[in-house]
C-alpha cells in the first residue's frame, strides 16, 4: 500500500529565489488543516481549474496537477477578472520523483539563484515567487505555511487515496465544475451560526450571511474573536463574537450524532488546544466567503468535551433538540443574556 511509503517526518523546504532551506515537520501541519485542504486539493486535481483558497486570502485560488511523478502548484490571485500567478511551488513524495519539476521550477525562476543545484532528495518542497508577488503581499505572507499544509495534506490524505483506490482516476476524470455547481450547499433558514463536533473532524463553526458584506467578512477573518460556553438544562450553545459584529450563539447536542460519530475529536486530550476552523457561507449561493483557524484555550475544550461526553450518552431526536433551544430562547432571548451564565471564555490565541 502506498501509506507503507510514507516514513518520512519532514519536507525539505526550498526557496528557489533564495537558495535557503528548511525542514517541514509533520506536526507543523494540525489534523484539521489537513482535513481543510483535502477536499480543495482534490477538486482542483480533478477540475484543472483554481479552486479558491480564502484561508489564505479572500483573493486566493490555487491549482494543482500531477506532472514527473510529482505534483505542480500555483498559488494565485484574482485581479480585475482574471487570475495571475503570486507563488508556483512543487512538491515531490517519493525518489526518484520530481526531478525533471526541480529542473523546471527552477529554469523558470525569475531570480535564477538555483538554477543549476541538482534536486534534492525526495521529500522536498520547491516554491518560487512571481512578478504578481510585488502586489500581493497578503498572500506571499502565508504563501509558506499554505505549501507546507498542501504538501503533508497530498502525503496524508491525497497521494494515499490515490493510490490504494484504482477507481480514483477515473472519478476525477468524469467530475466537472459544471457538476459540482449544481450540488448547491445546504443552508439554514435564516442567519446564524452551525458548529459541529464530532470524533472523525475536528471542531468547526460555520457561519451563514445572507450576501455577507465585506466589512463582516473583515470582521470575521481578522478581527478579534472570543468565544464561550453556554448550557441549558441537555443543551450545550457555543457563542461567539467577531470584531465589530455581535455576539452569537449556535446550539449543539453530540446525541444528534450516530453513536459512533459522537464525542471529541480523536486527537483531543485534556490540556490540548484544538483549532477552531471558522468559515464564513453565503447563505444566498452556499458559497464559502471566508475562513480562519483559530486556537482557543484548553480550558475551553475541557468545558466542551465534559458537554460533550454527557451528551453523547444517549440520543435526541431533532424535535426534542429543537424544543429544548426554544425553552432556552424563552429564558435568554438575546446572546448577551446567555453569555451572563456562560461556562467559560476564551478569546482566540489564549
Amino acid at each position: 500500500m502506498y501509506q507503507s511509503r510514507i516514513k518520512f517526518d519532514h519536507f525539505l523546504h526550498v526557496s528557489i529565489d533564495s537558495g535557503h532551506t528548511s525542514p517541514a515537520q509533520s506536526e507543523s501541519v494540525s489534523e484539521e488543516v489537513r482535513a481543510h485542504f483535502a477536499p480543495l486539493i482534490s477538486s482542483a486535481l480533478a477540475s484543472g481549474k483554481p479552486v479558491a483558497v480564502p484561508l489564505v486570502a479572500t483573493d486566493a485560488f490555487m491549482t494543482i496537477r500531477e506532472e514527473d511523478g510529482a505534483y505542480h502548484a500555483c498559488l494565485l490571485a484574482s485581479a480585475r477578472g482574471a487570475f495571475v500567478p503570486v507563488v508556483t511551488f512543487g512538491v515531490s513524495l517519493l525518489p526518484p520523483e520530481g526531478a525533471l519539476l526541480w529542473h523546471k521550477l527552477n529554469a523558470e525562476s525569475l531570480l535564477k539563484r538555483t538554477s543549476h543545484a541538482p534536486a534534492p532528495v525526495s521529500p522536498w518542497i520547491a516554491a518560487r515567487l512571481e512578478v504578481a508577488a510585488l502586489s500581493h503581499f497578503n498572500i506571499v505572507a502565508t504563501a509558506g505555511e499554505f505549501e507546507r499544509s498542501v504538501a503533508w495534506t497530498l502525503a496524508t490524505h491525497i497521494a494515499e487515496v490515490r493510490a490504494t483506490s484504482p477507481g480514483a482516476n477515473q472519478c476525477h476524470a468524469t467530475a466537472t465544475p459544471e457538476a459540482a455547481m449544481v450540488e448547491r450547499r445546504p443552508v439554514p433558514p435564516s442567519d446564524g451560526l452551525v458548529f459541529n463536533c464530532t470524533t472523525g473532524t475536528g471542531p468547526t463553526l460555520s457561519i451563514f450571511l445572507s450576501s455577507p458584506s465585506d466589512e463582516e467578512i473583515g470582521d470575521i477573518r481578522r478581527g478579534d474573536a472570543r468565544f464561550a460556553l453556554a448550557g441549558h438544562e441537555a443543551t450545550s450553545f457555543i457563542l461567539a463574537k467577531f470584531g465589530r459584529l455581535p455576539w452569537m450563539d449556535a446550539p449543539f447536542h453530540a446525541g444528534l450524532y450516530a453513536a459512533e460519530s459522537r464525542g471529541m475529536p480523536e486527537q483531543w486530550r485534556p490540556g490540548v488546544r484544538l483549532a477552531l476552523a471558522v468559515e464564513i457561507v453565503d447563505r444566498d449561493t452556499g458559497l464559502q466567503r471566508g475562513a480562519r483557524l483559530l486556537s482557543l484555550s484548553a480550558h475551553f475544550w475541557e468545558m466542551l468535551a465534559k458537554q460533550v461526553t454527557r451528551q453523547a450518552a444517549s440520543s435526541i431526536s431533532r424535535r426534542e433538540h429543537d424544543s429544548a433551544v426554544d425553552a432556552a430562547y424563552r429564558l435568554y432571548p438575546t446572546a448577551e443574556a446567555m453569555l451572563k451564565r456562560a461556562l467559560v471564555t476564551s478569546k482566540a490565541g489564549d
